[in-house]
């Protein structure tokens, strides 16, 4: 179930243009992929970091589309 907050977001998300869907997803896959680079400076735990790479890893092969951009948005709420 999603909080009306989310629900909120995913009809914006639905009535997004493409172009506007692919730059907003494009800012925040690369805003995502800073801020997790600067969790890894700062984790002393291996096994932590790997996972933190393997999330960057994932984040920088994900095509533009509306869930994906609901996930990015999601990942960059919890950082």
């Amino acid at each position: 179930n999603l909080t009306e907050s989310e629900q909120k977001e995913v009809i914006g998300l639905l009535k997004m243009d493409e172009s506007t869907l692919e730059r907003t997803f494009n800012e925040l896959r690369d805003d995502a992929i800073v801020k997790l680079t600067l969790l890894t400076v700062n984790e002393g735990d291996e096994s932590v970091r790997n996972t933190i790479n393997e999330t960057i890893d994932n984040i920088k092969i994900k095509t533009p589309d509306r869930l994906e951009l609901f996930k990015l948005q999601s990942l960059i709420d919890k950082l």
